[in-house]
């Protein structure tokens, strides 16, 4: 019996530790695609001030902006459907034709697992799942169609985020991943003042790891946002 325990205990020891391992490799991988991201966007930015004969401040454009999300979560142990939830704040972009672009949101994520945990009658219920923190997308992109001087312009953008975890419910913020990365890509529409852009992202991150035997998935998420553009 007692090496039976010792075993089970050895066993357990080794798992955690892969385990670990496994996270802390995905999580710096993350960061060196953040990272990278952050360095483009940088070069990017560059090279359309170079490329432009007017004054750098001229390249500037300053985005507040609020939008809608919808999220689910694939490779979940549950049937996910996704809710509305919602993200608030603004980035700036440097360039013209071929810009960089970076930005700070409060942003919160809503989802429904279904059959998640039982209710007081111990029958199958849904947990309403909604995770809220700082979002830190940085992308590149392109005016497939005018520039950021024109009227009307069309682009084009790809980049890599951070989603920073604040509050959660109905669990602790403990229960989830302190920080999550992802990629994306989207599209979008300039018109005078204003803009609407929409982009699709993929989380690189399982939400939840501290549990072992529990697995909410990776975010998969469609952004729909609507702002303002002011020129500096």
């Amino acid at each position: 019996m007692t090496g039976d325990v010792l075993a089970y205990a050895a066993f357990f020891r080794t798992y955690m530790s892969t385990v670990i391992a496994q996270n802390a490799i995905k999580t710096f991988c993350m960061k060196y695609y953040v990272s990278a991201a952050l360095a483009l966007f940088l070069a990017v930015s560059a090279v359309g001030q170079n490329a432009n004969p007017d004054p750098p401040s001229s390249l500037i454009t300053i985005k507040p902006s609020i939008g809608g999300s919808l999220t689910d979560f694939r490779f979940s142990e549950y049937q996910v459907k996704s809710r509305p939830g919602y993200q608030l704040g603004g980035s700036v972009l440097v360039g013209n034709k071929l810009y960089g672009e970076a930005g700070l949101f409060y942003m919160r994520k809503s989802s429904t697992f279904e059959g998640a945990y039982s209710n007081a009658n111990m029958e199958s219920d849904n947990m309403h799942l909604k995770l809220g923190g700082l979002y830190i997308p940085v992308d590149i992109g392109i005016n497939v169609l005018g520039d950021e001087r024109s009227f009307f312009s069309v682009h084009a953008l790809a980049g890599a985020s951070g989603f920073f975890l604040t509050d959660a419910y109905p669990a602790p913020k403990s229960f989830y991943q302190s920080a999550t990365y992802g990629v994306f890509a989207g599209a979008g529409v300039n018109v005078g003042l204003f803009f609407a852009e929409a982009k699709y992202e993929w989380s690189e991150t399982n939400s939840q790891q501290t549990v072992p035997g529990v697995g909410i998935g990776k975010a998969r998420s469609l952004f729909l946002n609507v702002g303002l553009r002011f020129r500096l």
